[in-house]
């Protein structure tokens, strides 16, 4: 049975064998507050995880994609400093626009034209994967 507590408190049967489930702080609009995070960033981050339906083209290291579009004369980049690069898709993908947000995949499938671009960016989604600790992902591409 679902249990409706508006208010931070342990909820459940308590009998030692099973854990209490711990409900969020919850504003009077109801709105969950997310000042205090429910589960410990540090926890989170040593947690093993699963990611599902990710889309390999949405993920490329900001220097990968200048080294790639270098190699590939790839012109269409907002910038060649990866570091610019990396803030100019953190902001369109902040801006609360769709249309700017899948600016981004423009210049990201623009430079995965080629087997190798794609094993690099396949590989490297591996590593940056793994230093996250997902233990499972099924990621996708669409490249042409």
């Amino acid at each position: 049975m679902a249990c409706s507590v508006s208010s931070r408190r342990q909820c459940g049967p308590g009998d030692g064998e099973r854990p209490l489930h711990v409900h969020p702080r919850v504003s009077p609009q109801g709105r969950r507050d997310t000042s205090q995070p429910v589960i410990p960033l540090e926890t989170l981050r040593a947690a093993p995880k699963v990611l599902l339906h990710d889309h390999l083209d949405g993920g490329l290291r900001p220097a990968t994609v200048v080294e790639l579009a270098r190699d590939l004369r790839y012109t269409g980049l907002p910038t060649t400093d990866a570091r610019e690069l990396a803030r100019w898709f953190h902001a369109s993908a902040a801006s609360g626009s769709l249309a700017l947000y899948l600016r981004g995949f423009a210049h990201t499938i623009a430079v995965m034209q080629s087997p190798e671009s794609i094993e690099r960016v396949a590989y490297e989604c591996g590593e940056d994967l793994a230093r996250d600790g997902v233990v499972y992902a099924e990621s996708r591409y669409a490249p042409i």
